[in-house]
């Protein structure tokens, strides 16, 4: 084992402002005495989780989870139109907590599908983004690693729209490929700027080192993606939920 002589961290680190904001309306909430429920995990991190059952917010899977009359925190990636139809026909204080760049996607997705386009959606299939988005889009066709692309139709008007937090260069190489699919071809670059600064940090600070330490949920593809990136430039990289990960210290 040796020794480390400097720590660096990378410029702009933690939640973004989308999952700041939904955790933080579940904490108000709960502090202004309602029963409150967060709609899904409010964010892939054990830590913050175990905060809100703390104060007495609760992670549900579904609406039929939550008691009559009670608040429900959507979370960031949002959800389908329907389920807010369903929420208030319950009864249940719906707090809306889906990301602003998330709504932009969806009311570019109503404009699309207005248009007569035909919708190309890249997005891992079941990430709760995806499944709402296509609540605005039931058409779209969703396709994720490069195997899926040869099965995206030839037609006369597409559109090209992505989940927020998928890879900026797999957005650019798929609206590329596009180019041969359709005669006119729209492209709505959604991939949310907070993903980008972040992955570009990443890239920087992995360059500059010997060994990442990349900090964050286990399932979140975000982490993943951010550990696949130090890769990318030759420096090792561990991927940890939190200080309890760190047990072997060899990589030290």
């Amino acid at each position: 084992m040796g020794s480390v002589l400097e720590v660096r961290i990378a410029k702009r680190t933690g939640f973004c402002y989308g999952v700041r904001e939904a955790i933080d309306k579940a904490k108000e909430s709960a502090a202004a005495g309602k029963a409150t429920h967060t709609l899904g995990q409010v964010v892939h991190n054990e830590g913050v989780i175990s905060q809100l059952q703390q104060i007495g917010v609760r992670s549900v899977d579904t609406l039929d989870d939550v008691d009559h009359g009670a608040a429900v925190v959507i979370r960031a990636h949002g959800v389908k139109p329907e389920v807010f139809d369903r929420a208030e026909a319950r009864g249940l204080e719906v707090i809306d907590g889906t990301c602003t760049w998330v709504i932009q996607e969806q009311r570019q997705l109503e404009e699309l599908v207005e248009e007569g386009y035909t919708i190309v959606l890249l997005g891992t299939p079941k990430h709760p983004e995806v499944v709402g988005l296509l609540g605005f889009a039931p058409d779209a066709i969703v396709v994720d690693e490069e195997e899926d692309w040869d099965r995206i139709p030839r037609r006369k008007r597409m559109a090209l729209i992505t989940q927020s937090t998928q890879p900026p260069w797999k957005f650019e190489k798929l609206a590329a490929f596009m180019v041969s699919r359709a005669h006119e071809l729209r492209i709505m670059n959604t991939v949310c700027p907070v993903t980008i600064r972040r992955q570009e940090d990443t890239l920087e600070t992995a360059r500059e080192v010997d060994l990442m330490v990349v900090v964050g949920g286990r399932h979140s593809a975000n982490t993943k993606e951010l550990t696949r990136l130090c890769g990318i430039v030759g420096t090792p990289a561990m991927q940890i939920e939190n200080a309890r990960d760190l047990v072997d210290p060899t990589p030290f």
